[in-house]
Order: structure tokens, then C-alpha cells, then sequence
């Protein structure tokens, strides 16, 4: 019997998979288009708070993708790099270093 652990990180995987791929499946079109959007808007003269709006709109979309990366992340990867190292002093300074030096890139 699969664990609520690993049932929780598929559906935050499946999440974060539909995420990426709600724009013609492709990751990158979403940012282009939601880029191209705030272009037009610019170009036709919008209100400045329409395009702030609209910007402020892409940048919650790629925090919640960052959100679910970094959750999956330390559910999964890190945790299993963790049993990895086992007592190794230095592998677990090194997952911790990787978990600051995340923190401090959301941070920027």
C-alpha cells in the first residue's frame, strides 16, 4: 500500500506537470504569451495598472510553479539524497547548503 507521503508528491507532481503544460503544451508558451500580452497592452496604451496587473499575473504563475518545484523537491529529491548520505557529515551539509542557497535565489 503505496504511502500518503508518495500520494501527496504524485498529485503535487500531476499539479505542477498540468501546470507546465496549459499553454499547448509547452512550458515556454505560457510565459511568451502572458510576455506578448503585456507587449500589446503596452503598444496599444493601456492603463499603467492594467499592465501591472497583468504582470503581476505571469509573475504568480512562475512563484507557483517554483512553489510546487521546490515542494516536490524536498519531498523527493532531497529526501532520498538525504537517505542516501546516511550519517555523512558532509553530504548533509551539502543538501543543507543546497537548501540555502535555493532560499536565497526565491529571495532575489
Amino acid at each position: 500500500m503505496p504511502s500518503p507521503v508518495s500520494n501527496d508528491l504524485r498529485r503535487i507532481e500531476a499539479d505542477l506537470i498540468r501546470r507546465l503544460q496549459c499553454a499547448e503544451g509547452h512550458p515556454s508558451t505560457l510565459l511568451r504569451a502572458g510576455l506578448r500580452g503585456i507587449e500589446v497592452m503596452v503598444k496599444r496604451g493601456a492603463e499603467c495598472d492594467s499592465i501591472v496587473h497583468q504582470t503581476l499575473a505571469v509573475q504568480a504563475a512562475l512563484r507557483e510553479i517554483n512553489r510546487l518545484v521546490l515542494k516536490y523537491h524536498f519531498g523527493v529529491c532531497l529526501r532520498r539524497r538525504l537517505q542516501e548520505t546516511g550519517t555523512n557529515a558532509a553530504g548533509r551539509e551539502q543538501c543543507l547548503d543546497e537548501v540555502l542557497s535555493l532560499f536565497k535565489l526565491l529571495e532575489a
